[in-house]
């Protein structure tokens, strides 16, 4: 059955419920996780339109509650990987041949905002496998993932 959009704007309200202390700070544990997308057997690319709204909506919440700090989690990179691949995939049409070069820059702040995402090991032995096989290039980019926002904000000034 396919999940509705108002049972994400629930599951991303109860997590940003469940988060909050009453001293005003932010604990995330069991109590929170349940409330995840994928948990919930959220599939990005089964959405319909409605549905992969709210699940934009919803989860920019999560990620931007006020003064508190920002976590991405595996829904944020699940949602940025399937709307790259509807706005610049192989298959797209959004974009005309004559705005290769604004689809260009697209792709490159989206490669930009997903350095941080992979497939998740499963085993610990996978994950080890994973991390020393990277090559430094690469190991360098993720080290300096932290500056992710700085290459986004600086691809936006000619889409913008």
């Amino acid at each position: 059955m396919a999940t509705t959009p108002e049972e994400i704007k629930s599951l991303c309200e109860q997590w940003c419920s469940s988060v909050k202390t009453p001293d005003g700070g932010m604990a995330i544990g069991a109590n929170s996780e349940k409330y995840r997308l994928f948990a919930n057997g959220v599939r990005f690319h089964e959405l319909d339109h409605q549905a992969l709204l709210a699940s934009i909506l919803g989860l920019s919440k999560v990620l931007l509650l006020p003064g508190l700090n920002t976590i991405v989690v595996d829904d944020h990179f699940g949602l940025w990987s399937w709307c790259a691949e509807v706005l610049v995939g192989s298959r797209s049409e959004y974009f005309s041949n004559e705005e290769h070069e604004m689809k260009s820059l697209f792709q490159a702040s989206i490669r930009a905002s997903l350095v941080n995402c992979k497939k998740p090991a499963r085993s610990s032995e996978e994950s080890s496998s994973y991390n020393t096989n990277l090559n430094k290039k690469f190991r360098i980019m993720l080290d300096t993932s932290y500056m992710t926002h700085l290459y986004i904000g600086l691809y936006r000034f000619p889409i913008t």
